[in-house]
């Protein structure tokens, strides 16, 4: 049935595709699984895929969720080549019995599409009808009594372990004799398990039945994926014996009480095997009730920090927690918390780093939370906590955090010196100032006919001079200002042009989010703060500008927010529509 839905989607996106139009697909590899299994779900979205973005997946509180990232691909139909992208999610049963994957929808130009809920049945774990023979035993005893010059054997740590609980597997290659090359290492098959290998290779050297052997022991941590009865398979090695130096050290009266391979045949390559292995997987216990398992197995610490203790209104601030501890953290999602008022939260970017030691793999994942502050006081964060389950005390264990506080004070300045206000200064110099009178006149007659005939004949240029002094100083605020705007219009212009129309969009966004909040401050004497809400949204409009330029004014701003401070935004913004933009302000603004 599934492979049928699948097909049919598939007919579905590739007309989609052809027609420019955008078609969502959901789909899960299997809809029935054991408690502690996996389910995939995949979600591809075909089409115009560069006129949405990403898909909003609903509250999937039975399962423990982790997205595996996403994948694009070129789809071509009759000559024409479309682009598909696929989200693919992890997703872990958290109870048995029927469990409901609502409908997933998606803001296509064309409208909202939705996708048909998926049920997913997780049944209890059922334990095969087979003996589990002890995984330690790999018929060591009977390879060792033969005491061959060459062997392999595999063994693993433990006989029993819980699902996602780590065990090592040790291969070992045992020889007694020189060999010249050794290659074509074939790893188990180990399906149902993951995989991370801990070097570097070591060296020993052992006695079997009075014969030295020197072992080279390769390690794997193994973490299993499922529940039940597991087997891993066999490893093979080839490896080539070196004739002449065992010729030299070996005892020739040896060959006629025969020990060893005859000095004819010792130089053919030999194909070695280990045994395969059995184990059982123990499903996780009953999660108590309250809680919320993370998906963790082995140990947690979580850790709290914040980037600054104090900011201004609209100031971004980072929020990091790290998880770290013993054993994979990979499928761990952030800690859920019930944010306070007065924050903007922005999507949290995350970074895991493996390592190994003792042959333990620890893990640490961090992530990096940007939250804004959209009000003034002290806002208290709560402690995150994390539900792990802890093999070695076979218990549910819960990591805290410590609470952190952010005092937000009045918007910081900012980019307040590129304001009108602040560049009227520089517009002064401009302005030629008239001379003053001179302290004293000078007459070549004397005499009051003359002082009346020198004052009568002043009074006209200087009420002209009054008169145009008073006019250039009524005018000059509006004309200094719309200079302000002209000079600031072009700079930004400048500014966005220079920009890649491709590439790095965390640049294109910070070189956007400047340019553009600049203009809209000069231009409308916009205060760095009024930006901060929806109050310059008012104010654009009653400046008369269009509605709907306003609405994409705020997109551009949300696009560079997320960008900047989300990790990434769905959808990029090009720098020739943010230009347009621009000219038609600057014609309201008039």
């Amino acid at each position: 049935m599934n492979r049928l839905i699948t097909a049919c989607g598939l007919v579905l996106l590739l007309v989609a595709s052809s027609r420019g139009d955008v078609l969502m697909e959901a789909d899960v590899d299997r809809d029935q699984i054991d408690m502690g299994g996996q389910v995939v779900l995949t979600i591809t979205i075909s089409g115009d895929i560069g006129t949405v973005g990403k898909p909003n997946i609903p509250p999937l509180s039975d399962f423990v969720v982790a997205s595996t990232g996403s994948r694009q691909n070129l789809v071509i139909v009759n000559g024409s080549i479309s682009k598909s992208i696929s989200y693919t999610y992890t997703l872990i049963p958290r109870r048995t019995g029927k469990l409901v994957i609502g409908k997933i929808s998606l803001d296509t130009p064309q409208g909202t599409q939705t996708t048909p809920a998926i049920t997913v049945i997780a049944s209890p774990i059922r334990m095969r009808d087979r003996a589990v023979t002890p995984a330690g035993n790999s018929t060591r005893a009977a390879r060792r009594e033969s005491n061959k010059p060459f062997f392999v054997e595999a063994t693993v740590d433990k006989d029993t372990v819980y699902l996602g609980e780590q065990l090592n597997y040790v291969f070992s290659f045992f020889r007694s004799s020189n060999v010249s090359q050794t290659n074509n290492f074939t790893p188990p098959k180990t399906s149902g398990f993951i995989s991370v290998d801990l070097p570097p290779q070591r060296k020993r050297t052992t006695i079997i039945n009075g014969e030295t052997y020197h072992v080279v022991e390769v390690v794997t941590a193994m973490f299993p994926t499922r529940t039940g009865v597991m087997t891993i398979g066999q490893a093979r090695l080839r490896v080539v014996p070196d004739v002449f130096s065992n010729l030299l050290n070996r005892d020739p009266f040896g060959w006629f009480q025969g020990r060893g391979n005859s000095p004819l045949t010792a130089g053919e390559a030999r194909n070695l095997a280990t045994n395969a292995l059995v184990l059982e997987v123990l499903p996780l216990p009953r999660l108590p009730g309250g809680l919320e398992f993370s998906g963790a197995v082995g140990s947690c610490q979580l850790g709290c920090k914040i980037s600054a203790d104090s900011a201004g209104v609209g100031d971004p601030v980072t929020i990091t927690w790290t998880i770290t501890g013993i054993g994979r953290k990979d499928l761990v999602d952030a800690p859920r918390i019930e944010w306070p008022e007065g924050l903007e939260i922005f999507p949290a970017t995350t970074v895991l780093k493996t390592s190994t030691r003792n042959d333990i793999v620890r893990e640490t994942k961090t992530f990096s939370i940007a939250v804004v502050p959209r009000k003034e006081g002290t806002i208290k964060i709560p402690s995150p906590r994390l539900v792990y389950f802890n093999p070695r005390s076979r218990a549910y264990e819960t990591a805290v955090g410590k609470e952190l506080t952010l005092k937000v004070g009045p918007p910081r300045p900012g980019l307040a010196r590129l304001t009108p206000t602040q560049i009227i200064p520089a517009a002064n110099s401009n302005i030629r100032y008239l001379k003053s009178q001179p302290a004293r006149w000078s007459l070549i007659s004397s005499g009051r006919s003359a002082w009346t005939f020198v004052a009568l004949q002043s009074v006209a240029p200087v009420l002209v001079m009054v008169l145009y002094g008073l006019k250039r100083r009524s005018e000059a605020p509006a004309q200094r200002a719309r200079g302000a705007r002209i000079r600031l219009m072009k700079q930004a212009r400048k500014r966005i042009e220079s920009l890649p129309a491709s590439g790095d969009s965390l640049d294109r966004a910070q070189g956007i989010s400047e340019a553009f909040r600049q203009y809209l401050m000069a231009s409308f004497g916009l205060a760095p703060g009024e930006l901060l809400d929806t109050q310059w949204m008012k104010m654009l409009a009653d400046s008369g500008c269009d509605e709907a330029d306003i609405k994409e004014a705020a997109e551009i701003l949300r696009w560079t927010d997320m960008t900047r401070f989300g990790g990434g935004a769905p959808t990029d913004i090009k720098s020739d529509r943010v230009l347009t933009l621009l000219g038609r302000f600057d014609q309201c603004a008039d």
